[in-house]
């Protein structure tokens, strides 16, 4: 088992002197590229075993996310400090007072992060002890001093808030009562920069939720105060449990509202704590709830039938959960859901979205969604994916995974947002690795703690199709938001998804060029103009039909006659669904 350091250190002292045939899975991120076993195909290498001199062997990455290190924990360095090995950035000193055991934490679920005071504070929920057999259950806070960090491409050094009375184990920053429960908290808010609120859960030993309210952060006890009960029997739209305030575009910004995600922000308000301003983007009719899915009021057009999405004050949203469930029971058609229409375009799978965030990437001028499938194909609960829209509740329509793991779980993918780099190129999340929902044995010191991943967004938002748009004049663009904002007068609609890139197969350049004052697609550029790029990259339909037997299997194809004759696949919009 690696530190996060990449380091081994191995005290065998039997081995000396000897090869010894080894492997190193790596929950399917990586793979070993050292050699393999002809026989048993298992792929391994066979090392001298010396005192003298590190071997080094190198691992592919697999997935777009780069796994970086672990941020909670014990012996997060402890191979590089027992083999005195640099750590970038982390002094030997430092690593013995910081990254060891760090205040008796040997685990610690899902983090909130905000900004405040000159601070970067990380909230973790339930958190283990080693002294004990039980932790702390009333979240837990460290801070990194914002002059310390400039980036999370190396571990934070994060100062937890104790309680000295315990030994020095972590406080219990929400001590809500009743105290027998767990609180966990969400939606960290700062008001003004002066004050921190947050909202907070207490679920039962069922896991209901037994009780909601509101919190502020008191700068002198360093602890969260309740403030305000929510009345979640009478109140229908308030702050999704488990969500993120989403950072929006600065023209979004210029509305006022406050976004909670978890990971669709389909929950907004103007004041945090006043909850006659908040409203719900739902399907249902004003002033009704989601408690009774047998007895939903949907919101359809007298005449069409059609569902009627839209923002509304005082009503409960449905989460991707509870539209799934709805499919099933036959209350709701597939396509109506607006929450289950993220998809693999290379399945076809929908890829129902359990947990993550979504916020405004500069870089792509576009909301970014980093979300955990529920039920994955490879994990139940440790796959994530990335995905891109137009506006905070998207539609998000196409994704692309981005980490995998061989049944072990990684949930509640958390992005980093106020360390993104180069505009938003290079962005940073972490989430919870567990084995909680598998009947695998733990992994040693990483089970039950936060991991830090980077991504490249441009590599990935390259790897799925994106919006194309028709004006008036049938001249197609592939816009981002700017520029919808600046021609929406002059734009008919999104006309299906298409690659910006070439594709790894079967895709071919589209080009666009005026003939006879009419804008023609082609197969060839203008002759006229070399120096013509092509606006989007299609489907070859003959390599798709070889490569898929029943192609009807993929409904979100979408056939595109060209100008010159020649026809071509998209990828389909879902124009009911936009908002």
């Amino acid at each position: 088992m690696s530190d996060s350091n990449g380091v081994i250190a191995i005290l065998e002292p039997g081995l000396i002197g000897h090869s010894v045939w080894i492997s190193i899975p790596s929950d399917g991120q990586y793979q070993f590229l050292n050699g393999s076993d002809p026989i048993v195909g298992v792929s391994g290498i066979s090392i001298p075993f010396s005192q003298k001199s590190p071997i080094v062997l190198e691992m592919k990455r697999l997935k777009l996310a780069e796994r970086l290190y672990r941020v909670t924990g014990e012996g997060i360095y402890r191979d590089s400090f027992l083999g005195n090995v640099q750590v970038p950035n982390i002094s030997h000193d430092m690593i013995l007072k910081k990254f060891l055991l760090n205040e008796q934490v040997t685990g610690q679920d899902s983090v909130m992060n905000v900004i405040y005071k000159g601070r970067y504070y990380w909230f973790f929920g339930d958190t283990n002890n080693v002294q004990k057999l039980l932790g702390n259950f009333h979240a837990t806070a460290a801070f990194t001093n914002l002059k310390e960090i400039s980036s999370l491409s190396t571990s934070p050094n994060l100062t937890y808030i104790v309680n000295g009375k315990d030994g020095n184990f972590v406080k219990g920053v929400a001590p809500v009562e009743p105290k027998n429960l767990p609180t966990w908290i969400h939606a960290l808010y700062v008001e003004d920069g002066s004050s921190m609120y947050a909202t907070y859960m207490k679920p039962d030993s069922n896991l209901n939720i037994v009780k909601r309210g509101f919190l502020k952060w008191n700068d002198y006890l360093e602890e969260f105060e309740e403030i305000s009960q929510i009345d979640f029997n009478t109140q229908f739209s308030y702050p999704i449990d488990g969500s993120h305030v989403v950072k929006t575009s600065p023209h979004d910004a210029e509305d006022g509202y406050i976004y909670f995600g978890q990971p669709y922000p389909i929950v907004r308000c103007k004041k945090y704590l006043d909850l006659s301003t908040y409203e719900s983007f739902t399907p249902l009719k004003i002033n009704t709830s989601n408690s009774d899915l047998n007895n939903l009021q949907f919101d359809r057009d007298e005449n069409s039938g059609k569902l009627i999405y839209g923002w509304k004050r005082g009503t409960s949203p449905l989460s991707a959960e509870q539209m799934a469930q709805l499919v099933k029971m036959g209350k709701m058609k597939p396509q109506e859901a607006y929450l289950l229409q993220l998809k693999s375009h290379e399945s076809g799978q929908v890829i129902q979205a359990h947990a993550g965030s979504v916020h405004y990437n500069a870089f792509r001028d576009l909301y970014i969604l980093i979300a955990e499938q529920n039920d994955g194909t490879e994990s139940s609960l440790g796959e994530i994916w990335y995905s891109e829209g137009l506006t905070p509740i998207g539609p998000f329509l196409y994704g692309v995974k981005i980490v995998t793991h061989q049944k072990m779980d990684f949930y509640n993918p958390s992005h980093h947002y106020e360390f993104d780099e180069h505009n938003g190129k290079i962005i940073y999340f972490e989430g919870t690795y567990s084995n909680f929902w598998t009947n695998l044995p733990p992994t040693p010191k990483y089970n039950y703690n936060q991991q830090m991943y980077r991504l490249d967004v441009s590599k990935a938002s390259e790897q799925i199709p994106i919006a194309v748009f028709k004006r008036n004049d049938n001249n197609f663009h592939t816009l981002d938001r700017k520029v919808v904002r600046k021609t929406s007068p002059k734009l008919v609609a999104v006309e299906f998804y298409a690659f910006s890139k070439p594709c790894e197969s079967a895709c071919i350049a589209i080009y666009q060029h005026k003939m006879n004052d009419q804008y023609l697609l082609t197969l060839t550029s203008n002759k006229q103009d070399d120096s013509l790029e092509p606006i989007f990259y299609a489907l070859d339909p003959i390599h798709v039909k070889d490569q898929h037997s029943n192609i009807s299997l993929f409904p979100f194809y979408q056939e595109l006659k060209l100008g010159d004759g020649h026809t071509v696949l998209v990828f389909s919009h879902r124009d009911d669904l936009i908002v």
